[in-house]
């Protein structure tokens, strides 16, 4: 999260344009990807986005929530978007062998890095970009009405696309999808991520 001044379509995320054309979200896009040729000139993997209405139980999330409140006390941090990565032995005591299975079972693949995030970066936002990551998917831990902005939004063939966070819910993007997060206003934003970084071994990215 930042301020990100000047970077390509920084007024959608803000709020100050609150729409946009298909040729300016084109147009957005292709300057993204353009700065980020450098790390995704080897994908091979196709754009997808996918949306999972309930995944994980309001207690589960609660446990999430309580447990990234704990450590982000502890550390003394006063970082606005603290992170905490955890293992996947972690994530199975914190909610317990079946649930840590189905959210494997749902990303699908082979999964490097588990974290958990705590944002409080009240007017600040996530430019347009595309993750070094080749495959993330998000669980928002707590209800949407708990903060202002903070809204996940995917470049796509469909247009801006803006997928519904409740908590417990689930969103999964590759890595060719330009995406960001619209400015924070109030409130407390808490996330699960699992992410995958390379090829699976002994072979390319699936299309």
């Amino acid at each position: 999260f930042g301020d990100h001044l000047s970077t390509p379509g920084l007024e959608l995320l803000t709020g100050a344009q609150p729409t946009a054309t298909a040729a300016e979200l084109q147009s957005i896009a292709e300057a993204v990807r353009t700065s980020a040729r450098h790390w995704t000139a080897g994908a091979t993997r196709q754009p997808m986005t996918e949306s999972h209405s309930s995944v994980l139980a309001r207690p589960l999330c609660a446990k999430f929530v309580q447990h990234l409140e704990s450590a982000h006390q502890d550390s003394h941090s006063s970082r606005h978007d603290f992170q905490l990565e955890i293992l996947p032995s972690e994530l199975a005591a914190l909610i317990g062998d079946s649930p840590a299975r189905s959210l494997h079972q749902l990303f699908g693949e082979r999964v490097d890095v588990i974290k958990m995030r705590r944002v409080q970066a009240k007017g600040q936002c996530i430019n347009f970009h595309i993750d070094h990551a080749a495959r993330t998917m998000q669980v928002p831990l707590n209800p949407e009405e708990d903060y202002k902005g903070g809204r996940l939004l995917w470049i796509t063939e469909r247009g801006l696309v803006q997928p519904p966070r409740p908590a417990g819910s689930a969103s999964i993007h590759t890595q060719g999808i330009v995406h960001g997060v619209s400015t924070m206003r109030e409130g407390i934003r808490f996330g699960l991520f699992f992410l995958q970084y390379a090829p699976p071994e002994g072979g390319s990215e699936a299309a």
